[in-house]
C-alpha cells in the first residue's frame, strides 16, 4: 500500500468511509493529486503484460472532474467525469451517461445503463443491467481491502449486423475512491474475444475520504 498514507490515516479513511447509515457508501470527494496505478493480466495467457497503467485527477471545475494518465505503452489519455465517476457523452446528438456507479452503493441495489456509442465503423447499441454484490474482502498486490463487487451483464448489437454480449467485474474499495480490481470479458456471438483483469499496484491520496453529503 502507498506509504503516502499512515495507518491511523487509513483508519481515519475506512471509518468516515464505513460509518454510514445502512452501510450505504455515498460517492467519495476527489482531490487533485489523487491517483490509481494498475498493472493488467491476460487472462488468456494468464500473463501479466508489461508495464503499468495510471490514473490521476488533474482538475476539477464545477461538476466535472478530469483525468489524466498513461496507458500499459505509455501513452497519454485523459478523460472528464461527473462527480459521480460516470462519464457523460453525446452520440448522434443524443446525450448519454457511461454509469459505472450509482450513488449511494449499497448491497443488492441494481441500475440500468443502456447507452449506444461508436466502435470504428459500427454503431453499437448496449443493453446493460449492474448489481452491487455484498461487502467483500480482496487482495490485490497493492494490500488487501474492503470492496463492493459490481457486477455487470450486457447484450449489444451493432449497425453491422454483428452482435455479442459483456460481463465487466468491478471491485469498488471505499478506502480507495476507485475499484482494486476489474475483470473484463467480451464475447461476439457466442465466440469469446476478449479478456483481462487490472489490479491496482499502488495508489495515493491527497487527503482522507471527505463523504458527500
Amino acid at each position: 500500500m502507498n506509504k503516502s498514507l499512515t495507518l491511523s490515516t487509513l483508519f481515519l479513511v475506512i471509518g468516515s468511509a464505513l460509518a454510514q447509515s445502512g452501510d450505504e457508501i455515498n460517492r467519495p470527494n476527489f482531490v487533485v493529486g489523487d491517483s490509481w496505478t494498475y498493472q493488467q493480466t491476460d487472462l488468456w495467457k494468464n500473463d501479466l503484460k508489461p508495464g503499468t497503467k495510471t490514473i490521476a485527477v488533474k482538475k476539477i471545475k464545477g461538476d466535472q472532474i478530469h483525468f489524466r494518465g498513461t496507458l500499459l505503452d505509455g501513452n497519454k489519455w485523459t478523460y472528464n467525469a461527473d462527480l459521480d465517476m460516470n462519464v457523460p457523452y453525446t452520440f448522434k446528438g443524443d446525450k448519454y451517461t457511461n454509469i459505472e456507479y450509482s450513488w449511494p452503493l449499497k448491497a443488492g441495489m441494481s441500475w440500468k445503463n443502456d447507452r449506444q456509442f461508436a466502435a470504428g465503423e459500427a454503431e453499437v447499441t448496449l443493453e446493460e443491467t449492474c448489481e452491487v454484490g455484498p461487502l467483500t474482502k480482496v487482495v490485490v498486490p497493492a494490500g488487501e481491502f474492503d470492496t463492493y463487487r459490481i457486477a455487470c451483464k450486457g447484450f449489444f448489437t451493432n449497425s453491422l449486423g454483428g452482435q455479442g454480449s459483456h460481463e465487466s467485474l468491478n471491485w469498488y474499495a471505499p478506502v480507495v475512491k476507485r475499484y482494486v480490481k476489474l475483470e473484463q470479458r467480451w464475447w461476439v456471438g457466442s465466440r469469446l474475444s476478449d479478456q483481462y483483469k487490472d489490479e491496482l499496484t499502488a495508489f495515493h491520496l491527497t487527503q482522507s475520504i471527505a463523504v458527500s453529503q
